[in-house]
């Protein structure tokens, strides 16, 4: 099959126009097509008012899920009254609902629009700020709130604001001559992400409401910054300078290599190798990674734990989307108050529903809200910027 016949099965999908036929032709499409492929053609083919599957096996799922559903119709149809189903049907149907018993995916649904302006759940929305501004200061007693709507040098801190060939803004270390080992704070604010290039060429994207502290000029023996939040690395490689990275009470130690790490959460830390080694010290324990594996440290077993990584998962936020993992609300809502500007929560009713998946960040919180009820048990309102959860 080729790719323009994929991409045109894909299409109908969303627009509700696949026909039993064409469903199993992509299913049987989608066992040759890799984890990389999917993700690149969701980008492509995905209606910006959608949520998807974060991988390809959930959306496989999905798709055998809804063929079982079609094949359930059409017995209903021979036999509109007879509740004694094919046994086979509703064994297959029960393969798949224990597959996803619990766990709520993000498939293709449309928000109508209508039905959003008109909702009166949203007393008052939380909508993300237009050009927001990001806290640079320096140990020398400098601090500034810059935004990027245009290029400029900021000579006091030792920084550049660029935007490249890719219309991508891209702020870069420039350090002043004299004041080489004062340590910049960069702190990006909730609702945005922001790449960064040291004063060695590495370049760190930091998430939303994530702080980094370094010199502005590398010592010559050692490179060494620290971390708040989380934030991706893509570092030069220089052997006789290893590379330091301190958050959430522990160290990491590359050479070149290009990893995530995530401290948001006060109890634990998730680092994740995509290429070369790394090493994670805390205290007197030690974790060796290699490229698909992550660390994850928990403050409260004080312990290490190795496990392989999902990195379209890790890197959701790098692609402009929230990730979720068999979430519940409470996870859910910490991961929404890291992007928009919410005062807290209140969740009057929890149920053991469970959030897998990935959806793109949006200006409005309400938008995501309204996605979150089309999947679940919830209900949501917004008042004086908190959420409120319902049933």
């Amino acid at each position: 099959m080729n790719e323009h016949h994929i991409h045109d099965l894909f299409r109908q999908y969303f627009d509700h126009t696949l026909t039993k036929d064409q469903l199993n032709t992509l299913i049987q499409a989608m066992d040759k097509l890799s984890e990389e492929d999917f993700l690149l053609l969701m980008e492509e083919v995905q209606p910006e008012d959608t949520a998807v599957a974060l991988d390809l096996y959930a959306f496989k799922e999905k798709l055998i899920f809804q063929r079982v559903k079609v094949a359930l119709e059409e017995e209903r149809k021979v036999r509109p009254i007879d509740r004694r189903i094919t046994r086979k049907v509703v064994i297959a149907l029960a393969t798949a609902a224990a597959a996803v018993a619990l766990i709520f995916y993000f498939f293709p649904f449309t928000l109508d629009k209508k039905e959003l302006q008109s909702d009166q759940l949203v007393v008052n929305d939380v909508i993300l700020p237009q050009n927001i501004g990001i806290i640079v200061s320096s140990s020398g007693g400098k601090k500034e709130e810059i935004h990027s709507d245009k290029s400029r040098t900021y000579h006091d801190l030792g920084l550049e604001v660029r935007v490249d060939e890719n219309n991508e803004v891209v702020f870069r270390s420039k350090p002043v001559p004299g004041r080489e080992q004062e340590e910049i704070t960069f702190s990006n604010p909730k609702g945005a992400t922001a790449k960064l290039v040291l004063s060695d060429s590495s370049i760190v994207y930091l998430n939303s409401n994530s702080t980094i502290r370094y010199p502005s000029t590398f010592a010559a023996q050692k490179r060494h910054v620290h971390i708040q939040g989380e934030a991706y690395f893509s570092v030069k490689h220089d052997k006789s300078r290893p590379f330091t990275v301190a958050g959430g009470g522990q160290q990491i130690q590359v050479l070149g290599t290009e990893f995530n790490v995530n401290c948001y959460a006060p109890n634990y830390v998730i680092t994740s190798l995509i290429t070369g080694k790394v090493q994670i010290d805390y205290q007197d324990q030690h974790a060796a990674l290699r490229p698909g594996e992550q660390a994850l440290y928990d403050h409260a077993k004080n312990n290490f734990t190795v496990q392989k990584s999902n990195n379209s998962e890790v890197l959701a936020w790098k692609n402009g989307r929230f990730s979720f993992a068999e979430d519940n609300i409470h996870q859910v809502l910490d991961k929404l108050n890291d992007w928009y500007q919410i005062d807290g929560s209140d969740v009057r009713y929890q149920s053991n529903d469970r959030f897998s998946g990935s959806i793109k960040r949006t200006e409005k919180l309400s938008d995501v809200l309204r996605q979150l009820e089309k999947i679940s048990s919830y209900k949501f309102k917004i008042e004086n910027r908190r959420v409120i959860v319902m049933k």
